[in-house]
């Protein structure tokens, strides 16, 4: 099926040379699938994305954001090449995971970054005048081989002065935040591709900066029991760790590691486990303020 799909479409993929962002060169280009969806009150969905016409690349207000926040941190988008043609089975938004993931393998990287930036407009209901736009933006980092997977999240609402102005400012924080989230998960996809994840995770909530994040990466590997830890997916203030990635950990070692990170001291910060919010898949432990000595988590 593939050899007929190379057959019919001819993709080149546009790369200049950028900082070495992740362990392989091939996996910070990642091709950046994103569509934008803006909604307002008693009219259609108004949908843009940079494929639409099959030939090079017609970047939407997200993807200028996105793209600049990506390329900061070494990560080069990959697109189309201009005078090169897609086949008409692709121009469609909100591309599945399956068409994102067909798309990278014919362009020759390993990633597609797959998903949808929704916007939706607020009718003004301040004195001032002011609109508001609430946006919410969901990816899913893919390998084009089939196999990993991660969920990436992030959200606002923004007020301005006008529409123009708000959605302005909705891009900027919400492709920034993305452009991190995605670098991110880029920079720590060092563990084997397509290994079937069955186990629990161990999902940190609230998480504030880059700092609590390291500290609580180097607390895990230093419990008993942990020799690596992989981050699975990130959205906004939660991310969820795999111990040992690689090897099929049992139920006892996971939560020994999180009763480990819940013990840890750290000066500006803690984490509790929270009973109620976890489940079978993940044990989540909350952020919180900074124990006095020898106070129990």
């Amino acid at each position: 099926m593939r050899t007929g799909l190379l057959g019919v479409v001819m993709i080149a993929a546009v790369c200049v040379p950028s900082l070495a962002w992740t362990q392989s060169g091939e996996a910070s280009r990642p091709l950046v699938l994103v569509t934008e969806q803006i909604e307002r009150a008693a009219s259609q969905p108004q949908v843009s994305y940079w494929w639409s016409t099959g030939s090079g690349a017609q970047p939407t207000g997200t993807d200028d954001v996105l793209f600049a926040a990506l390329t900061e941190r070494g990560v080069t988008p990959t697109t189309l090449a201009p005078g090169q043609k897609m086949s008409r089975v692709y121009r469609a938004p909100h591309l599945s995971r399956a068409n994102g993931a067909a798309l990278a393998a014919l362009l020759g990287v390993p990633r597609a970054v797959v998903g949808a930036a929704l916007y939706e407009v607020l009718p003004s209901t301040s004195p001032f005048g002011q609109v508001g736009v609430r946006v919410s933006a969901s990816v899913a980092l893919i390998d084009a081989n089939g196999g990993d997977e991660r969920e990436l999240a992030t959200s606002r609402v923004v007020w301005a002065s006008g529409e123009r102005a708000a959605m302005e400012l909705a891009r900027a924080q919400v492709g920034a935040s993305l452009g991190r989230l995605v670098a991110r998960a880029l920079s720590d996809d060092d563990g084997p591709v397509g290994v079937d994840h069955t186990e629990q995770l161990i999902v940190l909530a609230g998480m504030q900066d880059e700092d609590a994040l390291e500290r609580s990466k180097a607390a895990l590997v230093s419990a008993p029991g942990v020799q690596a830890v992989r981050v699975r997916w990130f959205a906004e203030g939660r991310v969820a760790f795999e111990i040992n990635p690689g090897v099929q950990d049992t139920r006892e070692t996971v939560a020994a590691a999180a009763t480990a990170l819940a013990s840890t001291a750290f000066p500006t910060f803690s984490w509790t486990e929270d009973a109620q919010a976890s489940s079978p898949g993940a044990r989540v432990l909350q952020a919180g303020a900074p124990r006095a000595l020898g106070e129990a988590p």
